[in-house]
């Protein structure tokens, strides 16, 4: 698979391509965005420490669960009873 390795938005032929479309998402912004924004022109913002939080979505419901499933003698399943 081939990759782009040069950054096309940033050729003098894009720039204003660009520029219009700059002009058009900074009209769009508001409220905590508008501090990517000074005199008009898109700045960006400080970089933050990422931080994990906790994982509130369904992926990790193959867990626990309520009710409990029917007990089976599968060799595969290892209930955690606190018995290993």
């Amino acid at each position: 698979m081939s990759r782009s390795t040069h950054r096309l938005s940033d050729m003098p032929e894009a720039a204003e391509h660009r520029g219009r479309l700059e002009q058009i998402l900074v009209q769009q912004l508001y409220g905590a965005d508008l501090e990517w924004v000074r005199g008009g022109k898109l700045v960006g913002v400080a970089d933050r420490t990422y931080r994990p939080g906790g994982n509130k979505a369904l992926s990790g419901q193959r867990g626990g669960h309520w009710p409990p499933p029917p007990r089976t003698d599968m060799e595969q399943i290892r209930w955690l009873t606190g018995s290993a």
